[in-house]
């Protein structure tokens, strides 16, 4: 990018514009921001799960972790509409970074969380989640 000519990188900037239907272009704001799906449902998850305390405990560690992540993922996220290709590049590898730390965050909470539930638990939290992702 950084050895083509202003003409060169404007043409560049046109053919991004008229991207093809199959790939729709998503406001860098708007794809920068965490959809809010990804929140967890806590009072639904209490409501039909019924924690005891040390389920409640491992479910707030999890509600922190996720928070954590959360604001990991938001503060990571500075939209510019105006950046160049390899800047977009450079945010969206520093966006992915910071997608694997939020993981590597909220993913041992989830299983702590997980295996202090029963079987009927189980079952009510797996249905949940398929809700909240179809």
């Amino acid at each position: 990018y950084e050895s083509l000519d202003e003409e060169q990188k404007g043409e560049l900037a046109a053919l991004n514009e008229q991207r093809a239907p199959v790939a729709p272009k998503v406001p860098f704001a708007q794809s920068c921001t965490p959809p809010n799906v990804l929140a967890w449902p806590a009072s639904e998850i209490e409501a039909k799960l019924h924690l005891s305390d040390a389920q409640r405990e491992a479910f707030d560690a999890l509600s922190r972790m996720d928070a954590l992540a959360r604001n990991t993922l938001n503060f990571d996220c500075q939209p510019d509409d105006n950046l160049s290709p390899p800047d977009r590049l450079a945010t969206a590898d520093t966006r992915l970074d910071a997608m694997l730390e939020a993981i590597k965050w909220v993913r041992p909470a989830l299983d702590d969380f997980y295996a202090t539930l029963n079987d009927a638990q189980k079952a009510q939290f797996d249905t949940i989640g398929a809700k909240r992702t179809s």
